[in-house]
């Protein structure tokens, strides 16, 4: 199930906020026991979890970032022609000029 934070309809203020509050941290509390184990995207994630809601179960950290340092950088050109010797972009795409949609 996705993460439960009632602590981010802070930022959306109306009159129902604190009702809305209240009932969002007790499904959350009762949601973080119920399950065998908790598996969030971050140790702040995880730390927040243990500190506001104590849950039973174990919570693991699956971290789903990545270290641009331990990828080469390389120029638009140089991208575009690693790509097509890689036979991954079609060699009549060299200069077009591209955008990407995502629908």
């Amino acid at each position: 199930m996705p993460d439960l934070w009632p602590e981010e309809l802070v930022a959306f203020r109306s009159r129902f906020s604190p009702m809305i509050y209240r009932i969002g941290k007790i499904m959350s509390k009762v949601m973080y026991s119920s399950p065998d184990l908790i598996i969030t995207i971050s140790s702040s994630a995880a730390e927040m979890i243990r500190k506001y809601y104590s849950p039973k179960p174990p919570i693991y950290e699956l971290p789903i970032g990545f270290d641009p340092h331990s990828f080469q950088y390389l120029e638009k050109g140089d991208c575009r022609n690693k790509l097509i010797t890689d036979k991954l972009y079609p060699a009549q795409f060299q200069d077009k000029f591209l955008f990407y949609i995502q629908v």
